[in-house]
C-alpha cells in the first residue's frame, strides 16, 4: 500500500467539498478519479500530492503519515517520489522540449542524465523528433507527451495526472491515452489520474467517482456512466 487516505474531510469556508474519503492505492495500480467539473477531483489530488495540508483525517504515503513529516521531508518526498502532469502543460516557452524535460529536475538538485532510461522514455512517448523544438512549435498532444516525460524523468513512484486530455481534441486525446497506457506498462508505474474522460478510465484497473462530496468505488465504465447521469442510488454504497 503506497497511498492510504482515512476519513479525509475538506472544506473551503462553509462549503464542504470532500466528506469522509477513504481510499487505498497499491503499487503499480492504475487509478482513475472520475467526476463532473467542480466535484473535488483536483482537490483530492492536491491532498494526496501533499500540496494541500488543510484538511482533517490522515494521509499515509509510502508507509509514513504525512502529518508526522515536516515541510522539508514532504518536499523531498514530492521531489523524488511523485511526478506531476497538468492539463495546461506548464512548459517553459524559452526552452526546447528536451530542456523542458531535463531542466526542472536538474534545477531541483536531482542527478538526471541522458542514459538508457532517458532513451527508453523518449522512445516510448515517440518524441525523439521534437526534442529540439520549442513549445510554440508543438501540437497539444506533443506538449502533453513532453510534460509526461518531464514528470517521468526523475523516476517517480507515482505519476499524478490532472485532466490531461481536457485541452485536446478527441483524436489526440485517444492517442495520448494510448501513450499513457504504454508508459505506465513499460515502466511499471503507479498511475493516479483525475478526469471526466471515460476513455481514460478504461485503461485503469480501479475507478472511483466523486459525487456529493463522497468518493464511490465504481466497478466499471458502464457504472461510471450511470454516476454521470445521476442514475445510481448512493445509499447502497454506505
Amino acid at each position: 500500500m503506497i497511498v492510504e487516505l482515512n476519513n479525509i474531510n475538506k472544506s473551503y469556508g462553509k462549503y464542504n467539498i470532500l466528506e469522509n474519503v477513504n481510499l487505498k492505492i497499491n503499487s503499480k495500480e492504475k487509478v482513475a478519479i472520475l467526476g463532473k467539473s467542480g466535484s473535488g477531483k483536483t482537490t483530492l489530488l492536491n491532498i494526496i500530492a501533499t500540496l494541500d495540508r488543510h484538511y482533517s483525517g490522515s494521509l499515509k504515503l509510502f508507509g509514513k503519515y504525512t502529518n508526522d513529516l515536516n515541510n522539508d521531508e514532504l518536499a523531498k518526498m514530492r521531489k523524488g517520489k511523485l511526478g506531476f502532469v497538468f492539463q495546461d502543460f506548464g512548459l517553459l516557452e524559452n526552452l526546447t522540449a528536451e530542456e523542458n524535460i531535463l531542466f526542472p529536475s536538474r534545477s531541483a538538485g536531482l542527478e538526471i542524465s541522458i542514459d538508457s532510461y532517458y532513451e527508453k522514455l523518449i522512445s516510448t512517448l515517440d518524441i525523439g523528433s521534437i526534442l529540439k523544438k520549442y513549445p510554440l512549435e508543438l501540437s497539444g498532444g506533443e506538449k502533453q507527451r513532453v510534460s509526461i516525460a518531464r514528470a517521468m524523468i526523475k523516476k517517480p513512484n507515482i505519476l499524478i495526472a490532472d485532466e490531461i486530455t481536457s485541452a485536446l481534441d478527441p483524436y489526440t486525446s485517444s492517442e495520448l491515452i494510448m501513450y499513457l497506457e504504454d508508459i505506465t506498462s513499460v515502466f511499471k508505474m503507479t498511475l493516479l489520474i483525475a478526469t471526466h474522460d471515460l476513455k481514460v478510465a478504461e485503461i485503469c484497473n480501479s475507478i472511483y467517482f466523486i459525487r456529493n462530496q463522497r468518493v464511490f468505488p465504481v466497478k466499471d465504465v458502464n457504472e461510471a456512466k450511470k454516476f454521470f447521469r445521476g442514475e445510481v442510488n448512493e445509499k447502497k454504497y454506505k
